[in-house]
């Protein structure tokens, strides 16, 4: 299952980040953000995770499916008047 973890303070902690890098069934897939991670794992890893690191949000990972194009209905267009030329 995928984690994102937002980390509270401006800096995350580096013993933190050890903590999650080193943590037993924990794989570390994305670091571009420097406040947050996105991480795979157990259940039972998360939670060991959220028991230990109070400064850090741990939630499930949450994904949307775009819905198909056109998604906006575009207006009909508007009839033009005849120039009187």
């Amino acid at each position: 299952m995928r984690y994102v973890l937002l980390c509270r303070e401006e800096t995350p902690d580096p013993d933190d980040l050890r903590a999650i890098a080193n943590a037993p069934g924990v794989k570390i897939l994305a670091h571009s953000i420097p406040r947050a991670l996105l991480i795979e794992a157990s259940q039972e890893a998360a939670d060991k995770l959220r028991s230990d690191l109070k400064k850090w949000i741990i939630s499930k990972e949450v994904t949307y499916s775009l819905p198909d194009l056109p998604f906006r209905k575009t207006r009909p267009e508007k009839k033009r008047e005849k120039d009187p030329a």
